[in-house]
């Protein structure tokens, strides 16, 4: 278990160099500015970091997924964190 930890470590990191530092969001950013700027540039996804770690990768799927979860919770706005 240890030795797949590792390896999810170090390809987060690959993926943080690789792509530009744009499409990295915290979670408190709006869903709707991480969305727009993945749709405008045509890029499959977005990194959510925190303390410089990366904390989740988004993609279109994702972003379906948040849509039907924050219409039945109309009175806050969507973030990129859960909490």
């Amino acid at each position: 278990m240890s030795k797949l930890m590792e390896e999810n470590s170090k390809l987060k990191k690959l993926v943080k160099q690789l792509l530009p530092a744009e499409l990295i969001f915290s979670p408190e950013d709006a869903v709707e500015k991480a969305k727009a700027f993945m749709t405008n540039n045509d890029y499959p996804c977005v990194i959510v970091e925190n303390k410089n770690k990366i904390e989740a990768i988004i993609t279109n799927k994702d972003f379906l997924k948040m849509n039907t979860e924050t219409k039945s919770d109309q009175d806050s706005p969507a973030r990129l964190n859960k909490t």
